[in-house]
């Protein structure tokens, strides 16, 4: 995550957890399912921490979260200001599920494209 240039928040307004993070990015070709081992370990405090990647750029937003001893991966479509306020966080169109396995880094996609 060095190389790419990004806004973090420790916390989202309505937040009813204060478990949320966000990280707000601008970029072309950022794939998050490549990135999300290295927001696992600069950015989750907990095992409960549920990370946004919001990328304005790409018009996406991504849910990482840790289940069952690996990370899942959602992707939405953005909503105006969803960084701003997790009522509004993550309730674009669903896109896309993945899991990125901790122990070795691969990734495996759970849903398919329409």
């Amino acid at each position: 995550m060095t190389e790419v240039y990004s806004t973090k928040y420790d916390s989202v307004r309505n937040d009813v957890t204060e478990k949320w993070k966000c990280l707000v990015i601008a970029e072309n070709n950022f794939d998050i399912t490549e990135y999300a081992l290295s927001c696992y370990k600069n950015y989750f405090d907990s095992d409960e921490t549920i990370l946004a990647v919001i990328n304005l750029t790409t018009k996406t937003s991504a849910s990482i979260s840790k289940v069952a001893g690996n990370l899942y991966v959602s992707q939405y479509e953005y909503v105006d200001g969803e960084e701003h306020d997790a009522k509004i966080m993550f309730s674009g169109t669903h896109l896309l599920d993945y899991i990125v396995y901790i122990d070795n880094g691969d990734i495996e996609k759970v849903t398919e494209e329409d």
